[in-house]
């Protein structure tokens, strides 16, 4: 598993927002395309709106990009519709794209 270390946003003058590592799990295509079933990602911690979330998604592992328009995200089990707090307690992030069979 590889992961992302991005350098803290600073907000302001000298503020820094903590960071929290996740586990960013992929699902059906996402999977294929991502080649790993999950990775771990560390984000910072906060208020985030869904494309933000989607944003940080694709900047982390940009193999996914083509599904994430498309894509369910879930953090902690709930699916994320608007905004989502990132905390120290969450644990898992999931990309889940849409699934087809017959």
């Amino acid at each position: 598993m590889s992961t992302c270390r991005k350098r803290p946003q600073r907000f302001g003058y000298g503020t820094v927002r903590p960071m929290v590592r996740v586990k960013l799990l992929f699902f059906a295509k996402a999977r294929d395309l991502a080649g790993v079933e999950e990775r771990l990602l560390d984000i910072e911690q906060g208020l985030l709106t869904l494309d933000k979330l989607k944003q940080i998604i694709g900047e982390a592992e940009p193999s996914v990009k083509p599904v994430l328009d498309s894509s369910i995200v879930a953090v902690d089990l709930e699916y994320v519709v608007d905004n989502i707090e990132i905390g120290v307690h969450t644990n898992e992030i999931a990309l889940i794209p849409p699934v087809s069979g017959g």
